[in-house]
Formats: structure tokens, C-alpha cells, sequence
């Protein structure tokens, strides 16, 4: 292109603008940028009240929450009641977790048995593993029928055994071992020989007792407890607790115990209780007593006494946002009890002028170890792999002059809810002022209910012990006399020197 047509173009741009004009192309874009301001425009008329109530919302909801998060942080009664409420709230998943389970409850309706079998053992003590005790025990209260078997088995055969019977108000003797004959014991009273009614009915009222009712009647003391508390008698302080070898920065809240303040709590927690019909009425239940007797306890509760005399102060220390329990202590003019909770440690230490005693109990990768001090000295120490429906532990125990450990194992196994069968074997091995021991027993037992008890023949049953029957007796007897487990419980190594201890 020549300078002629640069000139020419250049003009012709120059003519327009000065006739007041546009080039056509940005006259078009003005155009529709003007356009969209005013759709922009219009839009932010139609959203502008909608921001406005979200705006008032975030604000209200602001200092709601920084309101809310001082009244928490800075209330030392609503941290207390924040913390009851979680320990309440952990127990009562726990009974749901239990109602869940099953269970049973239903063994001890109508006739019921206890049968099974104990076993020793001790490394000094050849083949006394093969000899066991036998037993079986069976009730039927509403029959009147009893029968009781004891006896002693060598290589998983029947060696000695007696058996009793209870029927038709008179006992019977009979045996496979000592006697050929059934034995007429005379008039026997049932109901004084297996008095089980009070057993039964206090079963019987826990059986019936629902889970629930006893979540109700933790719920109800936890609010009882939590609306006594006397706010006067609180104060709360922010505080670095040490805590093994890390400081950790804490909520300490303190509740003052003395005379007046003791009195008031107790008193306006008893007030609440008895305020409570329903709450009485369940109690009555559970502890088997009349709803008269719960409320003069309660009475009682609100009457000033000597004890009242009393100075000290309950702390709790939490941490964060949420309070978690980090430690509480229990003190007054003479001792101070007080546990500490870490993630892997819990730790209660009694102290008092003359004593120290502390347990310590250590999480582990598949155990829990607990320690147990006094004086500074350790005297025992436990090492737990299950605690459940299974316990499993390892021991040792040291005091002064005696010396011991040893293995704990229970196995508990639910049939169904008419039958339990349970495994249970314990050793220990030690020393006791010098004098080494070693023991060892398995126990393996059944409880079951809804049984048929059947009476035995008496007809032929005598009185008097026939010449042959008492010679055999006696004869086996003598027998007995050498039985490993016999000798071996008479003549237990360390049987004084534990006595003694």
C-alpha cells in the first residue's frame, strides 16, 4: 500500500468522528454494553431484598454463636451439666448395648440346675490332673424336689459317689460306689433346707425390671442432681494441668463443699426426688422396697446431721471446645481422691497424710496393663487381653514377705436363655514367708432352667445301714484316703503360712 492510500483511509476515519459519528462497528458494541448494564441493573433490583434477609441471618447467627460460645465457655454450671449429660449419655448406649444381648433371665423359672466338674493341678504333684469332683445340683421349689450328687472321678471314671434326694418331705442316701441300697434319712423340711424365695424374688424383680426403667431412673437422678447444683458454690478459672510429661491448657471448674453448701445440695436433691412420683415408684421396684420406705429415706436425706460438718471442693478440668474430662479430684481437710483420663492412660491417686495409693491403667496395642502402687512401691500389676463376655489376664502380686503370679481365664457361653455354660481356670504360683506354692484349678459349669425333676423309687428304702453295705462304705472310704486331690487338699504346700497371711 503507497503513502496516497494510507492518507485516503486515514481521512476518511478523521471525517467521521469529527461529524460527531462512530465507526459503525463501535457503535454497535456501545450499544449492547449499554444493554447489558441495564439488564444488570434490573437483575440487581429483583435479588436485592433476598440479600438483604441473608445478610440479617449470617449477622443474627453470628452473634448468636459468639454469644452461645461465651455462655458455654465462660458458665461453669452449663460446662458441669454439659459433661453429666455426655457421662449419662455414654451410660445409657451402654444399656441399650446390654438390652440388645441376649440373656437369661428366664433359667431360674421353675426348676433349675447347677452341674459340673472342678480339676487341680500342681507341677510337683504327679498325675493329679486326672482325678476331678463332680457335682450336680437340682431345685424344684414348687414340686418340693431336690437332689444334690457329689463325686469323684479318676481317669474319666466313676470312683466315689453320693447322692441325696429330697421328696414327698423326707431324705434319701443312695450311691453306685459305697452301698447297694437306698437309704430312708428321716423327715427333712424342705422349705427350711432350700429356702430360695428371697433369692427368687429379688431375681425375679431384676429379671422383670426393664432396661429401660433403669435408664429412666438414671436420666431422672442425673436431672434431679443437675438442677440442685448451687451456682453460688461454682467458679471456673482457664489453667495449664500437667499431665505426665506434656502441660495441657484446661477449664478448671470448682464446686465449694462446706456445711451450707452440702446441706443445700443434698437437701434440694432429695426435694427433687421426692417430687417425682414416678421416679419413687420405680425405685421401689428396683430396690425391692415400698414407695413409704423410699420417700423416709429421702426424708432422712434432708435433715442436717454431724456428717454435714464437712470442707472440700469437687474440681473438674476439661479441655477444648467440646470440655472433654481431662481430670477430677475430690478433696477436704484430710485426703484427696482424683482421677486423671488420657488418651491412653487413666490414672486414680488416693493421698492422705499417712498413705499414697495409686492405680494406673496403660492402653497397650491388644492389652490393657494396670498398675497398683502403695508408698510409692509397686504391689501389683494385671495385664488384660479381654475383659467382656471372655476375661483373660495376667497377674503378679508383691507384698512383703509373700509373692505371686499367675493366669486368670473365664469363658462364658450363652446357649440360649435356659442355659449358660462357663469355663473357668486359675493358677497362681508364689511364695508366702518363704514357703513356695503352686495351684492350679479348672472349673467347668452349666446353669440351666426348665428342667424335669423326677422322683426316685423308695420303696425298697431302709433305715438302718446293712452289715455288707457298711464294709463296702468303709472299705472305699479308705480308698478315698488315697486319692491324689484328697491328700493334696489336706496337705496343700502353704496351706499355714496362707491362713496366716
Amino acid at each position: 500500500m503507497d503513502d496516497e492510500q494510507k492518507k485516503e483511509i486515514v481521512s476518511a476515519d478523521e471525517s467521521v468522528v469529527a461529524s460527531g459519528g462512530e465507526p459503525e462497528e463501535k457503535v454497535e458494541n456501545r450499544e449492547s454494553s449499554k444493554n447489558n448494564f441495564e439488564n444488570i441493573g434490573e437483575e440487581k433490583k429483583r435479588i436485592q431484598p433476598g440479600l438483604i434477609v441473608i445478610l440479617v441471618l449470617l449477622l443474627l447467627a453470628a452473634v448468636i454463636g459468639v454469644f452461645t460460645y461465651k455462655y458455654f465457655s465462660q458458665n461453669p454450671t452449663t460446662i458441669i451439666k454439659k459433661v453429666v449429660n455426655r457421662a449419662y449419655d455414654d451410660f445409657s448406649d451402654g444399656l441399650k448395648e446390654f438390652k440388645n444381648k441376649s440373656g437369661y433371665e428366664n433359667i431360674y423359672d421353675g426348676a433349675f440346675g447347677v452341674s459340673g466338674d472342678v480339676r487341680f493341678s500342681d507341677k510337683n504333684v504327679k498325675d493329679l490332673e486326672k482325678e476331678k469332683v463332680q457335682f450336680d445340683f437340682k431345685v424344684d421349689s414348687e414340686k418340693e424336689l431336690a437332689q444334690v450328687y457329689l463325686g469323684l472321678d479318676r481317669d474319666n471314671s466313676k470312683w466315689v459317689d453320693l447322692s441325696l434326694y429330697y421328696q414327698d418331705d423326707k431324705s434319701y442316701m443312695k450311691s453306685d460306689t459305697l452301698f447297694d441300697n437306698v437309704y430312708d434319712q428321716g423327715e427333712s423340711d424342705f422349705d427350711s433346707l432350700f429356702n430360695f424365695k428371697e433369692f427368687e424374688e429379688s431375681f425375679d424383680s431384676l429379671s422383670t425390671f426393664d432396661v429401660d426403667e433403669l435408664d429412666y431412673i438414671a436420666k431422672e437422678f442425673k436431672d434431679a442432681l443437675l438442677d440442685s447444683l448451687d451456682d453460688k458454690a461454682m467458679t471456673m478459672s482457664k489453667e495449664n494441668l500437667e499431665m505426665g510429661k506434656k502441660s495441657v491448657p484446661v477449664t478448671k471448674i470448682s464446686y465449694d463443699i462446706n456445711k451450707e453448701s452440702y446441706r443445700e445440695l443434698k437437701a434440694k436433691l432429695a426435694d427433687n426426688v421426692l417430687n417425682n412420683d414416678e421416679l419413687i415408684k420405680k425405685l421401689a421396684v428396683l430396690m425391692d422396697e415400698s414407695e413409704k420406705a423410699v420417700r423416709k429415706n429421702f426424708e432422712e436425706l434432708k435433715k442436717e446431721t454431724s456428717e454435714d460438718d464437712i470442707e472440700g471442693e469437687f474440681i473438674i478440668y476439661t479441655t477444648g471446645i467440646e470440655h472433654k474430662v481431662v481430670k477430677v479430684e475430690l478433696s477436704d481437710d484430710e485426703a484427696t481422691c482424683y482421677l486423671t483420663i488420657d488418651d491412653k492412660e487413666t490414672r486414680m491417686i488416693y493421698e492422705d497424710d499417712s498413705m499414697n495409693f495409686e492405680i494406673v491403667a496403660t492402653e497397650k496395642k491388644n492389652s490393657t496393663v494396670v498398675e497398683v502402687t502403695m508408698y510409692d512401691e509397686e504391689i501389683a500389676r494385671f495385664v488384660i487381653y479381654n475383659f467382656d463376655e471372655t476375661i483373660d489376664l495376667d497377674y503378679e502380686i508383691t507384698f512383703p514377705g509373700y509373692e505371686a503370679e499367675g493366669q486368670l481365664k473365664m469363658v462364658v457361653d450363652e446357649k440360649d436363655n435356659k442355659k449358660v455354660d462357663c469355663e473357668i481356670s486359675f493358677d497362681i504360683e508364689g511364695s508366702v514367708d518363704m514357703n513356695d506354692f503352686n495351684f492350679a484349678v479348672e472349673i467347668n459349669y452349666s446353669v440351666e432352667g426348665d428342667l424335669e425333676l423326677n422322683k426316685i423309687d423308695t420303696k425298697g428304702a431302709l433305715e438302718d445301714m446293712t452289715t455288707d453295705d457298711a464294709t463296702k462304705m468303709m472299705n472305699k472310704l479308705n480308698e478315698l484316703g488315697n486319692s491324689k486331690i484328697f491328700s493334696y487338699l489336706v496337705n496343700l504346700p502353704g496351706n499355714e503360712a496362707i491362713d496366716s497371711f
